[in-house]
């Protein structure tokens, strides 16, 4: 008779650090078994498996996508982004499926709960994940762990292998359980840090002389938009030289792709701004203070 092991287990997860750590916490429970993943995006289409184990982290598909996905397998689908949550609130998905904490953090969540109902002892949150979760939401209100260690970390991550697919991959390091683990650990974070810091101080520079020489300004839904063609690098920071609260609502980065034009919009006015039902409007979505969305059509949805 098979056993659960013996089952396919497939992971799909996002693009970013995010949707890289949340499947490497799927990798960290289930070490003992052969993975497939499978990295994806709001725009990629999927041919659903059946009579698979299936971790969807950090993603969500379309609605028939889903339905599918859950019919056909073992079906766990966990995600923080309140307009994905949104469109399928009338379904009941296994999982977690909560805005306010990142994709990493949550999947960690899930089997945490997996493991205590099993009779095991609660699992702290590793620090890194709890790093790459609060850089992921933009929980920035602490601005000296923000600057000091969150940003960083994060620069730093983007010159490490990230991808849990490649057996490379940085997770085995930092997931290591070896009796010296902890010592092993604080090394890799400090070697981490200092290398992000001073990555930091260079993406910090060039960020604003970019910003500087090219952001321009427009509206987009009735808000004043100010915007750059920079293909979505380091998020809104890109535009902390230039922002101003009080000439600007939302910030919009864009960069041609392929047949395209993708769009990543942020706010810090989230108390009357939500840019991710912004972006639904044009077939994306996310969160109140970012989201994004892509589209064929070349022509800017700007006015100026």
């Amino acid at each position: 008779m098979d056993t659960v092991k013996d089952r396919p287990l497939i992971v799909y997860h996002h693009d970013d650090l995010d949707g890289h750590a949340s499947a490497a916490v799927v990798w960290y429970f289930n070490k003992d078994r052969n993975i497939t993943y499978y990295e994806v995006n709001h725009t990629d289409e999927i041919k659903p498996p059946k009579n698979c184990d299936v971790y969807l982290v950090d993603m969500v598909f379309p609605r028939d996508i889903m339905l599918e996905l859950r019919q056909n397998n073992d079906f766990v689908w966990i995600d923080h982004h309140q307009t994905a949550i949104d469109n399928l609130s009338d379904e009941h998905f296994t999982g977690i499926q909560r805005v306010g904490q990142a994709g990493c953090v949550l999947t960690w969540e899930n089997f945490n709960v997996i493991s205590q109902r099993r009779g095991n002892p609660p699992l702290d949150l590793p620090y890194f994940i709890q790093i790459f979760g609060d850089f992921d939401v933009w929980n920035n209100k602490n601005e000296y762990y923000w600057n000091d260690t969150v940003l960083p970390v994060k620069y730093a991550m983007e010159m490490q292998e990230t991808l849990p697919s490649n057996p490379d991959n940085i997770w085995r390091s930092l997931f290591n359980e070896d009796e010296l683990h902890s010592m092993y650990l604080g090394v890799i974070m400090n070697c981490i840090l200092e290398k992000g810091r001073i990555i930091q101080q260079y993406v910090t520079k060039t960020d604003a002389t970019f910003a500087k020489n090219n952001a321009f300004v427009g509206k987009f839904e009735g808000w004043r938009a100010l915007i750059l063609n920079n293909g979505a690098r380091n998020g809104s920071n890109a535009f902390n030289a230039v922002f101003d609260s009080e000439k600007h609502d939302i910030m919009i980065a864009y960069v041609q792709v392929a047949d395209g034009i993708k769009y990543s919009l942020y706010t810090p006015k989230t108390e009357y701004i939500h840019v991710g039902e912004l972006a639904t409007k044009y077939g994306g979505g996310g969160h109140a203070g970012a989201g994004g969305f892509y589209i064929k059509d070349t022509v800017l949805p700007f006015e100026f």
